[in-house]
This record gives C-alpha cells, sequence and structure tokens, in this order.
C-alpha cells in the first residue's frame, strides 16, 4: 500500500482518487490483457469520466479531487 501511496505521489495523483477508481475497475480486468492491466498503474492512470447529478443538471467530470 505504501508503494501505491508513493507511485501516486511522484504522478501527482490524488491517492484516495486513484485506489478508488482501480478498485472499481478491476473487476472487469479478469481476462484482460496486459497493456489493458498497465493502464492501472499509477504511471498510466487516467481517471474515468462519471456523471455528476445536481439540482441544476448532469455534467461530467474525473473522479479526482
Amino acid at each position: 500500500m505504501y508503494s501505491i501511496l508513493e507511485s501516486c505521489a511522484l504522478n501527482d495523483i490524488e491517492p484516495f482518487a486513484y485506489v478508488q477508481d482501480a478498485l472499481q475497475r478491476l473487476p472487469n480486468l479478469l481476462f484482460a490483457t496486459n497493456e489493458k492491466i498497465d493502464e492501472l498503474l499509477p504511471s498510466n492512470w487516467k481517471p474515468t469520466a462519471v456523471k455528476i447529478y445536481s439540482a441544476t443538471g448532469i455534467r461530467e467530470s474525473t473522479n479526482v479531487a
């Protein structure tokens, strides 16, 4: 866990957002190729877009704090 947090710090990534996103993606990567799994490394990670629902409407954002 410490190495993940340090890798996030080195790559200027908010650790909670990274871990949350990576854990949500893992079940979908059961039979994925190595290249697809490598996308979850902190050095390669790109946050997924999420829809934010509010009283003023729906907007798309990333899950980065």
